[in-house]
Order: structure tokens, then C-alpha cells, then sequence
């Protein structure tokens, strides 16, 4: 994110995600950036019949007095930006090979890759 979105003198791990550990980085002198695994961060997950969704809030505290006082300082929510990724359930994937000599091959293999990132399979991919 552009870091003219920040106070001059704010530091990038102001930034973070619904996890609050989870915090900003200097990318460069003018960004921002800040990363995450599917499943960390407080990152949530969804399904439908085409896409898995993991969806999570990058969100940016202002340091501030608390209520008319110049005393006490308190973080208050500053800004707050949806981030949604969206992986389609199924996808098409082409290859072929040329066979090496004088054989002669024809037909068709279809492997099928089913995905399930639920907690009960660990992220693993299922073969049929």
C-alpha cells in the first residue's frame, strides 16, 4: 500500500491484519507491505460452488489523545481495507510430450486435482 496513506512519521508495523501480530512491512520508501499464509492472520476461508474465498482486513491505527485530553495516547482505527482472494475450485490444465523412437501412442489421461483446504485435510490435494 501507498505509504501516503500513513502520517509522516508512522511506522510501517502500524499496519496489520485481523491477527494484530501480524504486521506491516517497508517494502520501499514508498510502499508498504504486508503478508500472510491462507490459513494465518485471522485470515477466513469460504466456499461456493466455483471459487474458495479467504478473505481478511489490513488495518491501519492512528495513534490520537483519548477524548479532549492531550495526555493519554490511544490507537484508534484509522483505516480499514477489505482483502479478498478469490481460487477457482476447478481449473484446466493442458500438457503433452512427444515419445522418443517409432512408437505410436493415442489417446486420452485425465487426472483430476480436487483441493480441499478445510482444517480436517490440512491443505492437502486429493488425487482422483
Amino acid at each position: 500500500m501507498d505509504r501516503s496513506l500513513l502520517e509522516i512519521s508512522d511506522d510501517a508495523r502500524d499496519v496489520h491484519f485481523e491477527d494484530e501480530s501480524c504486521v506491516g512491512y517497508d517494502h520501499d520508501s514508498q510502499h508498504v507491505a504486508i503478508t500472510t499464509m491462507y490459513d494465518r492472520c485471522g485470515t477466513t476461508q469460504e466456499q461456493d460452488d466455483n471459487y474458495i474465498i479467504f478473505t481478511n482486513m489490513v488495518t491501519y491505527y492512528k495513534p490520537g489523545p483519548e477524548n479532549g485530553t492531550n495526555e493519554l495516547i490511544t490507537r484508534e482505527h484509522y483505516l480499514h481495507i477489505p482483502v479478498t482472494c478469490y481460487l477457482e475450485r476447478t481449473q484446466v490444465l493442458e500438457e503433452s510430450f512427444l515419445p522418443k523412437g517409432d512408437l505410436y501412442v493415442s489417446g486420452e489421461v485425465r487426472i483430476q486435482l480436487l483441493c480441499s483446504l478445510s482444517k480436517a485435510n490440512s491443505g492437502r490435494s486429493n488425487v482422483a
